[in-house]
């Protein structure tokens, strides 16, 4: 019997973990990716290019999160976005905010190198609410 309960609850674990990804996805759809007011958030596509890489990151420009320390960055990987030929980072990515140049970044927590053509979606948030 402790087998079937086990079962019942990954079960249910499972439908409700699935049922917050669903509401996660509406969620970020509802938002403005269009926003520029500082005062809101954004959400969009970030690619890796030879332009903004630099050994294991990829940094961002966005009048939102330039200059700005204190922004809220939530970032995931994107295998192809927009349809795009993937360009799979299998590497743990995290953000960081370089004071020099002014600019967060997304790098690759292993200090493996940023691939070129890497997607991340990211949700910028101005400041903390």
């Amino acid at each position: 019997m402790p087998t079937r309960a086990l079962w019942l609850a990954f079960g249910v674990l499972l439908i409700f973990a699935l049922v917050g990804i669903v509401f996660l996805s509406i969620g970020q759809l509802a938002s403005a990716p269009w926003a520029t007011s500082q005062s809101e958030e954004v959400i969009f596509v970030h690619r890796a290019t030879e332009e903004n890489v630099s050994q294991n990151s990829t940094y961002i420009d966005h009048p939102i999160s330039n200059g700005n320390p204190d922004a809220i960055l939530v970032v995931t990987a994107n295998w192809n976005p927009e349809g795009s030929p993937g360009i799979y980072n299998a590497h743990p990515i995290g953000v960081w905010y370089d004071s020099e140049a002014q600019r967060w970044a997304i790098f690759n927590q292993d200090l493996a190198d940023m691939p070129v053509e890497a997607g991340f979606n990211l949700r910028l948030h101005p400041h903390p609410s």
